[in-house]
């Protein structure tokens, strides 16, 4: 009996700490899933779109700490002053007005191509019977893109003869004139070139690049170059005339950089500044002029 009611014992203990650990078990799930929850919720407010973003204004961290913890009474008061205190230096603004907001268009140098739209058939004839006259268009932009179209041109110069056969009477219209006589390509494919190589800043294997598989057809680097470089001497009066009005103006571009050089004094390398290129022909063309004279001396 003694040995039948130390086991009855033991079970009934063994099933209150089996009681005592399932309901052990239940809280710990019940608090991984809370801080499981709220860990996600902080993920959501840092990393996630403004769209799923909540914030409550009154209690910003309310998704982050909710719980059954209650608030003491001391942070409560602290927190009623704090609002007061804020409240009373709030300071209200008026509303203010937005402008409408107007219709952009395109420039209005760019050329415009008016295409009509013509009305269905069955919606010109009115219910009466009469036929619909035209009052007035509804007018919409789209702005356009026209692809480069490279095309050949064939020369073909006239070549005029006597019927009769006299010798010496066969005449052959003359060349027109072009920047490189006998070059393959025409004036505007060298703007092109050096338009896209100086201005743009491409280099000439993305334009061999472009021409190979937009256009089509080779047109090597190494072509490109030569034809850029056989430019120089017949564009060289062009490039006189750009550089002669621009030194004509009394204002002029300063280049901020300066070219550094060593100079060598008693065996001690010394680092000087010089006036730049853009500097000096300014100075140059300006030095008679007592207007600038304090802006030289600054300079220099």
């Amino acid at each position: 009996m003694a040995t039948g009611g130390t086991l009855q014992c033991q079970v009934e203990q063994l099933t209150c700490e089996l009681k005592l650990s399932l309901q052990r078990c239940e809280q710990f799930e019940k608090a991984y899933d809370q801080l499981l929850f709220q860990f996600k919720q902080l993920q959501r407010s840092l990393f996630g779109r403004r769209s799923e973003r909540y914030e409550d204004p009154d209690d910003p961290q309310r998704l982050l700490f909710e719980s059954t913890e209650a608030r003491d009474d001391g942070s409560v008061e602290k927190n009623e002053a704090d609002n007061d205190k804020d409240q009373d230096a709030v300071v209200s603004i008026a509303a203010h007005k937005r402008h409408k907001k107007t219709k952009k268009i395109f420039a209005e140098h760019l050329p415009r191509k008016e295409v009509a739209i013509p009305v269905s058939e069955q919606d010109k004839t009115c219910a009466c019977g009469c036929q619909k006259n035209i009052v007035d268009y509804e007018r919409h932009e789209r702005l356009n893109y026209i692809p480069p179209v490279y095309e050949v041109i064939v020369e073909l110069r006239e070549k005029v003869a006597c019927p009769k056969g006299c010798v010496g009477q066969i005449v052959i219209a003359p060349k027109p004139k072009h920047i490189l006589p006998k070059g393959k390509f025409t004036e505007s494919i060298l703007a092109h070139l050096i338009v896209s190589k100086l201005d743009y800043r491409q280099p000439f294997y993305h334009l061999e690049k472009q021409f190979e598989t937009r256009a089509g057809f080779s047109f090597p680097r190494q072509t490109m170059a030569r034809t850029v470089i056989d430019c120089v001497t017949p564009l060289q009066p062009l490039s006189n005339l750009l550089k002669d009005e621009v030194i004509g103006y009394d204002i002029g571009a300063l280049d901020a950089h300066h070219s550094k050089f060593l100079t060598n004094l008693a065996g001690q390398q010394a680092e000087n500044l010089m006036p730049t290129v853009s500097e000096v022909a300014l100075l140059e063309r300006k030095r008679s002029s007592m207007n600038i004279m304090p802006l030289i001396t600054k300079i220099l």
